[in-house]
């Protein structure tokens, strides 16, 4: 009887253990998931970056595929990493939101390649209690571009000196005036929220990693009033004017309309080149002076779901997409008539590089702006929740909107 019971034992193992090892011999043939990133998607040419940072990974033979596209639209802003979005690009004023609801997993020193290359205040926003959480690729800041020659601006130092200069524009303006008023997009609730929050530091000549979010009913008086100065200068029309699909103000400032425009360095990217060398581009103060020169700053960071040797893929990947070589090879023009995108990098070594100067002169303008005290633009834990709640507020407060 023991024998047979043994018997019958040793044919159910040998039968359970073909019927395991059958799917894993077959699984061994099959590829592996592609490794799913997210790039921050609001750049001005994104099939060109990703096509760059594709080619590059294919270059590693890593047997496994790179896949952009299935969460190329991810928002940082207002959706939650999925499951299988192994890599993400968010924005570092939600990364204390995000650490705190274990979206983003922690890195160490080691796992970043040429680290010290990264300027220190892009590397110490991805820091929270101390550790990282993340590789910054890219910085964004708000800017003033002004015609070369125009000294007033040029040596103008505080936001009341811009709008003694460029004075009040109508409401009900429906185009812009030659070489007059402020060209500034103020549609966006966030970026008038932020705007306020800028200027609150500014006026306040303090830098905050977690700033006070206050109700749109009782934010603080100089950082409101420093929004109030740039809602005059634009008027109530221009300020919300809503951009195609490229957006109309650098077409425009460009067309020598406006006498100054206020945005994002990428705004060049939408100017004809040939226009450049009649513009320049210097900070924006938003108080007395530019006291906290704030940067936005995108970092790429790991889910905490994925782990062993897709956790080493994954890092792998944030190298390549943040070394020095590919951040330098997607912001150089794509043809020799077309412009580069003007993104601000974090490494020193691509706002230094010779040819990325020689065939985008302005970085030598942004160069010395991002070298000038630069802070990480952060606003706390409750960033998401602020925003989500209060920045069309502000905005209808702004422009007394129902």
């Amino acid at each position: 009887m023991r024998k047979h019971q043994f018997v019958t034992a040793t044919l159910v193992v040998v039968v359970v253990l073909a019927a395991t090892l059958v799917p894993v011999a077959a699984c061994e043939n099959e590829p592996a998931r592609p490794l799913r990133v997210s790039l921050f998607p609001y750049v001005p040419d994104n099939e060109h970056i990703c096509n760059e940072i594709q080619r590059r990974w294919e270059r590693l033979n890593t047997g496994v595929k790179l896949d952009l596209c299935k969460y190329k639209d991810w928002d940082c802003y207002s959706k939650v990493p999925a499951d299988d979005l192994d890599v993400f690009e968010l924005d570092a004023i939600n990364l204390d939101y995000f650490v705190r609801n274990n979206w983003v997993s922690p890195l160490t020193d080691s796992d970043v390649e040429n680290f010290e290359d990264i300027l220190p205040f892009a590397w110490k926003g991805c820091l929270v209690d101390g550790r990282l959480y993340g590789v910054p690729r890219l910085a964004c800041t708000s800017l003033v571009f002004y015609r070369a020659g125009d000294k007033e601006i040029a040596s103008a130092q505080s936001l009341e000196d811009f709008a003694r200069l460029i004075g009040d524009t109508p409401d009900n303006l429906e185009n812009p005036e030659p070489n007059k008023g402020m060209l500034i997009n103020l549609r966006s609730g966030s970026g008038c929220a932020c705007l306020y929050l800028d200027a609150q530091m500014d006026s306040s000549g303090t830098y905050s990693l977690s700033p006070t979010l206050s109700p749109a009913d009782s934010l603080e008086k100089a950082g409101f009033d420093s929004l109030t100065l740039l809602r005059n200068m634009a008027g109530k029309n221009l300020g919300l004017h809503k951009d195609p699909d490229a957006p109309d103000r650098p077409k425009w400032f460009a067309q020598g309309l406006g006498r100054v425009l206020i945005g994002y360095s990428e705004h060049l990217y939408f100017m004809p080149k040939e226009s450049h060398a009649k513009i320049r581009v210097r900070e924006l103060p938003l108080a007395k002076t530019n006291a906290v020169n704030l940067f936005f700053v995108d970092l790429l960071a790991v889910n905490p779901l994925v782990r062993g040797e897709r956790r080493k893929l994954a890092i792998k990947f944030i190298n390549l997409c943040t070394s020095s070589e590919a951040v330098t090879a997607c912001l150089m023009p794509t043809t020799e008539n077309k412009s580069s995108q003007y993104l601000f990098p974090v490494r020193r070594s691509v706002i230094e590089n010779k040819d990325l100067l020689k065939v985008a002169p302005l970085y030598r303008d942004l160069g010395d702006i991002l070298l000038d005290r630069p802070v990480a633009f952060r606003i706390g834990a409750d960033s998401r929740r602020w925003l989500d709640s209060e920045k069309k507020l502000i905005q209808a407060r702004l422009f007394s909107l129902p």
